[in-house]
């Protein structure tokens, strides 16, 4: 009974590192394309017109601040 318990425990802690590990590559991916598109606005607006492209990109961006 032992045995079988901790074989099973150790299989769940496996699967839930390798969820984990999974989110944040692609987590990572996502902030690194967000940077780009940031450090493009900075150069051609330089925080001026930040509301209006608050505006028109809201449904592809619904939390960047410059």
């Amino acid at each position: 009974m032992m045995m079988m318990m901790m074989m099973k425990k150790k299989k769940k802690k496996k699967k839930k590192k390798k969820k984990k590990k999974k989110k944040k590559k692609k987590k990572k991916k996502k902030k690194k394309k967000k940077k780009k598109k940031k450090k493009k606005k900075k150069k051609k607006n330089e925080c001026s017109c930040c509301d209006e492209d608050e505006e028109m990109k809201n449904l592809d961006k619904t939390a960047l601040s410059c």
